[in-house]
């Protein structure tokens, strides 16, 4: 950035140029003397733009481009100022000296700039010039000095006292036309000084923290370092447009916002911008894409899933370098198990509830037979299709639709001949854990029994199930039945705009979603015959607790976009033909979440039973809202939502996105069912409006008597999570 260092440039990448030329020629050219050596001029030229463009671009020239900057500034407003203040109008001789000195000084400067500006050019081709910022301060340069030396040519070489006759009046006025316009050329100067200043200073910023990230070891550090050798690389980046795309690139990795959401400038209503903010899908802060400005993205300050490749996962998930399976992993922690007889197997599975097992308690017989009854074995003949009817399945269950789903999903996934479960313990787990569910409208045993359905149909899809271990399905089946575990029927903005005591434990962080994962194995945990991993070895228990509650954590809501644009990514990448522990965790992350809002995506039937529930839930916290004095939240308030905008907007904004990403990659036979049922569904929606739900709509719109001081169990959801006592086996 001075006269000195550029021409050291220049002499410098004039010597390798030569050096690369004699090189490419003796490696191109044959014994024989008589093969076409390449286009060599072109070649080291490259070569050359490259040089340049590095040295243009490091970190020290940019700071003394901006001190030479900053000080040919100061001088401007010095000539701009001080002549008209210090000197006498007739004082020619000082004014003659001060113009002779600055205009010295102003060449030079300007002259460094022609440089600049040369070797910019040089290195960047046209399409340097291009870019308007670019053009512009090239015009103004060439105009200064071509200006500035006319001016001296004909006030200074020429120079006359004004009082001597001789002098002709029009060239007076000629030379001080030209000096004005010389100083309304350095006012311009001056103005795009100030903005390659600020050019400058962002590019320093950016080198700043690339040196941040360098330092702390980071990998993003070779992401930059890839990024500006692109952007420097004239064959790589040859229009103003890539470069720009680069720019906006590195800007958004810095700024940690890859995989922030924005809404500004979308199709979304009021109400489902209001939803998504509520619900934590989106933050509340500021939605600038560019990257420039700092915002809070979606796992920011909070329960990062992307720390799941460092934090929690057994050792065997963490190796580094060559890529391990979970099978594998699997092989590696015990000896694979001796062929099982059909008849033994049958027999174990029943003798252990045929009689009181150890440790006392009532007989479970009564489960085989239930499960091995004419209604509920004939449903779950289905129960490996996606349009398993969940609510026929409540009934012939007689109210117990975890435990008969989540025994059946063991047992026909022979999960038992892989793994040393104790059935007798799995079973009074599963019907404490059913007994810990609310009797609320949607987030109830129904649901609970409905996602560990969907988990399992997810997991066995082939592009899943490969890599998968059997502590894998057996440790997720588990997580979808108990992900809801004890829900109070209110959302986690309720809890933290209510300052409920359980926000205040988890500090507002995935509040639902860790009370969920604590109680849950609060109550396996309580009893030594609810203990579901009795018989696992360490290394199994530590593995399966890792996976389930980061599965259960990852339904949280606001982590939705994280997921699916992850999911996308890695994808994209290839990355889950071999995947890694961290992989697998998002895919299995994807399989729970997919489950728990697969509402729209099941057949009209049950799909419409599924929303009227929900929208039951919402407007009962609404209605709380109201009592608590709170604002009641977007499609919470029974008498003014209308559903089905608010299941349009959902389906069309959250839903029909997710599924079709998650369809195209479980493949077609998914396209087929799971979204073409999203699609005919948000149809029906959009045709029949609220009329669509039946004799159901009149019992939603239907505004509730007061309740009474006391309330019903559960009528209370907010109180029941801190309320709610210490969990045991039933009796």
């Amino acid at each position: 950035a001075n006269p000195a260092l550029a021409l050291s440039a220049v002499w410098s990448v004039r010597w390798r140029r030569v050096i690369v030329c004699r090189g490419l020629r003796r490696a191109t050219t044959g014994q024989d003397g008589n093969r076409d050596p390449p286009d060599v001029h072109h070649q080291a030229q490259d070569v050359e733009k490259n040089e340049v463009t590095a040295l243009l671009q490091q970190q020290r020239v940019e700071l003394v481009t901006v001190v030479v900057v900053v000080v040919y500034m100061f001088i401007i407003i010095i000539d701009i100022v001080v002549p008209d203040i210090a000197f006498d109008e007739c004082d020619y001789q000082l004014r003659d000296t001060w113009g002779q000195v600055f205009w010295a000084i102003d060449m030079g400067f300007l002259g460094v700039f022609l440089i600049e500006l040369a070797l910019r050019t040089y290195a960047g081709g046209l399409e340097y010039l291009k870019d308007l910022y670019n053009l512009i301060d090239a015009i103004i340069i060439l105009a200064a000095f071509s200006i500035s030396l006319a001016v001296f040519d004909q006030t200074y070489t020429n120079s006359c006292d004004p009082n001597d006759p001789s002098c002709a009046d029009d060239d007076d006025n000629n030379t001080q036309s030209l000096a004005r316009l010389v100083r309304v050329v350095r006012i311009f100067r001056l103005i795009t000084a100030v903005s390659k200043f600020q050019k400058t200073r962002k590019n320093t910023e950016v080198t700043r923290k690339k040196a941040k990230y360098k330092k702390t070891g980071s990998p993003i550090e070779r992401v930059l370092d890839i990024l500006l050798k692109l952007r420097r690389t004239p064959p790589f980046v040859d229009i103003a447009v890539d470069r720009e795309n680069i720019n906006f690139i590195m800007d958004v990795i810095i700024s940690d916002s890859l995989y922030a959401v924005n809404l500004q400038g979308g199709s979304l209503s009021k109400d489902m911008a209001g939803f998504l903010s509520n619900t934590g899908v989106v933050s509340s802060g500021n939605n600038d894409s560019s990257g420039g400005k700092r915002r809070k993205s979606l796992g920011r300050g909070e329960i990062s899933m992307a720390r799941d490749d460092s934090e929690g996962a057994s050792p065997k998930g963490k190796k580094s370098g060559r890529k391990t399976t979970t099978k594998e992993n699997e092989a590696a922690a015990a000896p694979p198990p001796p062929p099982i007889n059909p008849a033994a197997r049958a027999h174990r599975r029943k003798s252990q509830f045929v009689a009181n097992p150890a440790g006392g308690g009532p007989s479970l017989v009564w489960v085989d037979r239930l499960i091995e009854g004419d209604p509920v074995a004939k449903l779950l003949e289905n129960a490996q299709n996606w349009d398993f009817d969940m609510f026929e399945f409540n009934k012939v269950t007689q109210g117990h639709p975890i435990v008969c789903m989540v025994l059946h999903q063991v047992k026909v996934n022979n999960l038992d001949d892989h793994l040393p479960i104790n059935f007798a313990n799995l079973t009074r787990y599963l019907l404490a854990l059913e007994d810990g569910y609310k009797d609320v409208p949607f987030h109830n045993k129904l649901h609970g029994a409905d996602a560990a359905h969907g988990m399992t149909f997810f997991m066995m899809q082939p592009k899943v199930t490969a890599h998968l271990s059997k502590v894998d399905l057996y440790a997720c089946i588990l997580a979808a039945a108990m992900h809801d575990f004890e829900h109070p029927g209110v959302n986690n903005a309720f809890l933290v705009n209510s300052r409920h005591e359980t926000a205040l434990l988890y500090n507002d962080q995935s509040v639902l979603e860790s009370f969920h994962v604590s109680r849950a194995w609060k109550l396996l945990l309580s009893a030594p015959n609810l203990d579901v991993f009795q018989g696992f070895t360490q290394d199994q228990y530590r593995d399966a607790r890792a996976t389930m509650i980061h599965t259960i954590l990852g339904t949280d809501m606001k982590f939705h976009f994280d997921h699916l644009t992850k999911f996308k990514t890695r994808a994209n990448a290839n990355a889950f033909d071999e995947p890694e522990k961290k992989d697998v965790w998002l895919l299995l992350a994807m399989c729970l979440h997919a489950a728990d809002v697969s509402n729209p995506a099941k057949p009209w039937k049950l799909s419409m039973q599924w929303t009227a529930r929900v929208m039951e839930e919402f407007f009962q916290q609404g209605e709380q809202e109201t009592e608590k004095g709170l604002t009641v939240s977007a499609f919470m308030d029974r008498a003014t939502t209308n559903i089905a905008k608010c299941q349009v907007g959902f389906i069309n904004f959250l839903i029909k996105p997710f599924f079709e990403e998650w369809t195209n990659f479980l493949g077609d036979e998914c396209v087929k069912t799971l979204f073409s049922n999203v699609e005919s569904n948000v149809a029906v929606w959009e045709k029949e409006g609220e009329e669509a739900l039946g004799d159901k709509l009149a019992a939603l719109k239907t505004i509730p008597a007061p309740k009474s001081p006391t309330g019903a169990p559960g009528a209370a959801p907010g109180a029941a999570l801190g309320a709610s006592p210490a969990p045991t086996a039933p009796t």
